[in-house]
């Protein structure tokens, strides 16, 4: 499918292709949420009802997947009057949806885009000793990041509320576990 897609379309071609596949996806998930609540909302287990899940089978594979499709519509050259308003629509619609899903790791993909097109669109405006000096400043900030966030990981997971000791999912372990056994 990638080598198809690489001889069919341009660079862009496939961004914009990305693009309606998040609109779509975005659209049909909210469609589902508003309409089929029973399927677009979260209603098994005992986290996290009520939380979005659109077209996907988790809310945290909703949130993640709608977060790295925000990516595609900050590059692909879209060439329209309505362009301002359908990319402010879809990163707002994005948003919600990332939002509603209640997913820690769809708000990190999220944060984590917004924060890399910020950065990819100031370094573009930059002389090229300028941008190679501030990438490296900022890839020395990112791995301090990193590796601040491996030294402290209980502290890190509190901060974004969750519980380091794995507690709720020991009957996963458990069924693991036994799983093993069996084999």
């Amino acid at each position: 499918l990638v080598f198809y897609l690489l001889e069919r379309f341009s660079y862009d071609g496939i961004l914009r292709l990305l693009v309606w596949v998040g609109t779509i996806a975005a659209l049909a998930s909210l469609l589902f949420v508003v309409a089929f609540p029973q399927y677009g909302l979260m209603n098994r287990g005992q986290y996290g009802l009520g939380a979005w899940e659109g077209i996907y089978g988790h809310k945290n594979i909703c949130s993640e997947a709608m977060g790295l499709l925000l990516m595609p519509s900050f590059f692909a050259k879209i060439r329209s009057r309505y362009a301002l308003p359908f990319r402010v629509f879809y990163v707002v619609l994005i948003a919600i949806i990332v939002v509603m899903s209640r997913s820690m790791g769809g708000y990190i993909i999220y944060g984590s885009s917004v924060l890399l097109i910020a950065v990819m669109k100031l370094l573009g405006k930059m002389r090229r000793t300028d941008a190679f000096a501030l990438s490296v400043l900022l890839i020395a900030a990112a791995l301090s990041c990193v590796i601040a966030a491996v030294a402290f990981a209980p502290d890190m997971l509190s901060l974004l509320g969750k519980d380091p000791t794995l507690t709720g999912r020991t009957t996963i372990w458990a069924a693991v576990k036994i799983g093993r056994a069996h084999v």
